[in-house]
């Protein structure tokens, strides 16, 4: 692949990999804007599905292009390969797997690696989750503290209300045989509403009731009160997988918290790329495309 992004002059990607608190390795990717630049680092903590360490999305490929441009302004960064993209198998097989497993876990326990280690003395560790993974940042921080925080089109209410609006806006687009294909994944969300009723041993939406019910019993807003460290929220205006009424609940409940700061971008996408919501998502996320800088 030709990265949309280059990694500067000077700069070092090197590879990384920690051990998670059940004794799985994440391999990863560090990279350090240069041989003696150790004042800050962010570890990048993807959305959701099984992806890999660049949150590749067809040709795209968010996270190395954010890791590029963070070099570019002195600040070092941490990706790694997701758990569902490294033991996909072993992760489906387990019908207890919630979020925790999936994301919470893992991203402390990578900030907990950079803690330990002493080669690299960095003096903030910040951590920025994209989609799910800021959605899942006041869980993270129960578990690890850093040093502040970057939610990234960030949901900030009921996943199964917004994977809804998400299938009803690809409907929009699409031909009758997909329109069908949409029809049944909404029948299936509506099964989301009793998630207690599930049988335990059946998936639903690609995961087990287990999932589903830890992930619809979390009150992100509510949880974020408690965030002791500073939060920067950021949201692109032609998003449709996470619209702007998600971030403006964001907005609504802690502009007011001197620790909170907001910021949306028009004509930017849920990649933070060039997007237009009047277009099928499919015309801008097949084509190679740079995280915005």
């Amino acid at each position: 692949e030709t990265a949309a992004v280059s990694l500067p002059e000077g700069a070092q990607e090197l590879d990384y990999s920690f051990t998670a608190r059940d004794g799985k390795t994440l391999s990863g990717s560090l990279v350090l804007p240069s041989a003696n630049t150790y004042s800050a680092l962010v570890i990048l903590v993807h959305g959701s599905g099984p992806n890999d360490r660049n949150e590749t999305l067809y040709n795209n490929t968010p996270f190395r292009d954010l890791a590029y441009l963070l070099a570019q302004q002195g600040v070092a960064s941490y990706r790694y390969d997701k758990r569902t993209f490294l033991y996909g198998s072993e992760c489906a097989a387990d019908t207890g797997f919630t979020v925790k497993e999936e994301t919470v876990y893992d991203a402390a326990d990578a900030l907990s690696a950079f803690r330990q280690q002493t080669e690299y003395p960095f003096d903030r560790m910040l951590i920025l989750g994209h989609s799910l993974g800021g959605f899942l940042i006041p869980q993270i921080d129960g578990e690890a503290q850093a040093d502040g925080y970057i939610m990234l089109a960030a949901p900030s209410g009921n996943f199964a209300d917004l994977m809804k609006q998400q299938y009803e806006y690809l409907r929009t687009f699409a031909d009758k045989n997909q329109k069908a294909a949409y029809d049944a994944q909404l029948q299936q969300l509506e099964q989301l509403r009793n998630p207690d009723a599930l049988d335990a041993t059946k998936p639903i939406m690609g995961a087990y009731p287990a999932y589903w019910k830890d992930l619809l019993s979390y009150d992100p807003l509510q949880a974020a009160e408690g965030l002791p460290a500073p939060v920067l929220v950021l949201q692109g205006e032609e998003d449709y997988q996470v619209p702007m009424s998600e971030y403006e609940q964001w907005k609504t409940a802690f502009e007011d918290y001197a620790s909170w700061q907001f910021h949306s971008y028009p004509g930017l996408s849920h990649l933070m790329m060039p997007g237009d919501l009047t277009q099928n998502p499919s015309s801008y996320y097949t084509k190679q495309q740079s995280f915005d800088s």
